[in-house]
């Protein structure tokens, strides 16, 4: 059986997982200009963006289910009422 603090790191590495991709996409997109590229280059690009947002739709999931988890956890011990200070 895993910590709290195991599950708040997976959460974390969940999210560090969707930041990653994102900068890859960031330096994918600010190839310019997109419209020199052959035919060839651009259908690369494409390929690798689709891998990429494949990458960050699983990570985000991964967030979701970690977030699940410890939301179920922390309801058996707090309610969801409970001010947070």
């Amino acid at each position: 059986m895993s910590t709290l603090k195991d599950q708040f790191y997976e959460l974390a590495n969940c999210l560090n997982r969707v930041t990653m991709p994102a900068g890859c996409i960031k330096e994918i997109l600010g190839i310019k200009p997109l419209t020199k590229l052959s035919q060839k280059d651009l259908t690369f690009q494409q390929e690798k963006l689709i891998s990429i947002f494949e990458q960050i739709e699983n990570a985000a999931f991964s967030a979701n289910q970690k977030i699940i988890e410890l939301k179920n956890y922390i309801y058996k011990i707090a309610t969801p009422e409970t001010e947070l200070q």
